[in-house]
C-alpha cells in the first residue's frame, strides 16, 4: 500500500512516519506528486466551494466545471481521462496542461471506441441539378476509425438531406448549408 499525495505533503513525511511508527500501525510507502492543473479551469476544492456558494456554478457536477462528477456528466468516460493521465506521466513539479490537449485526448479516446452515427435532426431537401435524376452511388461510411467497427452504406442521390438550420437562401459565409448547396451545384 501507498500514500499518494500532492508534494506540498512531502514535508509532513518525516512526522507521518514518527506517528505511524509511535502508533505501531503499518506505514505505507509514501509518494508525492506534482499538482496537475488545466489552464482556465479552476480544480481547487476551496475555490470550487466558493463557487457553488456564491451561485456561480450549481453544484459539483456543473458542466462548467472539470471536476470527476461534471466531466462524467457531460459524457466524458472515465477510460478518457484515464488515457490522458497515462499520456502526461507523473512528476513532482505542478504542471500546467491546455484543456484543447484534454479535449484532444478525449476525442481521440471516442475515436476508438464508440460507433459514429448519422442523423439529421430537422431534415430538409436539396437537389443537386448537375445530377441526372436516376443517379445512385452507395457510400460506404465506417461507424469509427478502428475497422473492426465496420462500415454502413448510404445512399448518395440527385436529393440529399441537410439540417434546416444548416440551410440559408441568401449568401452568408457561416452557412454550412449555402456553401454545400453552392459546392454541388443546386
Amino acid at each position: 500500500m501507498h500514500s499518494l499525495c500532492t508534494t506540498e505533503f512531502g514535508l509532513s513525511r518525516v512526522s507521518y512516519n514518527w506517528l505511524c511508527d509511535t502508533l505501531g500501525v503499518y506505514r505505507p510507502m509514501q509518494r508525492e506528486y506534482g499538482r496537475l492543473n488545466l489552464a482556465g479551469t479552476v480544480l481547487s476544492e476551496r475555490k470550487i466551494m466558493d463557487l457553488i456558494s456564491n451561485e456561480h456554478v450549481h453544484d459539483w457536477n456543473d458542466p462548467r466545471l472539470y471536476t470527476l462528477i461534471s466531466l462524467k456528466r457531460r459524457g466524458v468516460p472515465p477510460g478518457a481521462i484515464l488515457s490522458f493521465v497515462n499520456g502526461l506521466g507523473v512528476s513532482k513539479t505542478t504542471s500546467t496542461i491546455d484543456v484543447k490537449r484534454f479535449e484532444q485526448c478525449v476525442r481521440q479516446y471516442l475515436e476508438r471506441t464508440v460507433l459514429r452515427l448519422m442523423v439529421i435532426l430537422d431534415p430538409i431537401p436539396a437537389i443537386i441539378e448537375n445530377l441526372p435524376e436516376d443517379h445512385l452511388d452507395m457510400v460506404e461510411i465506417p461507424f469509427s476509425k478502428d475497422p473492426e467497427f465496420g462500415v454502413h452504406t448510404v445512399p448518395f442521390t440527385r436529393t440529399i438531406y441537410i439540417d434546416r438550420a444548416d440551410f440559408r437562401e441568401a449568401a452568408s459565409k457561416i452557412s454550412f448549408g449555402w456553401l454545400l448547396a453552392n459546392q454541388l451545384g443546386c
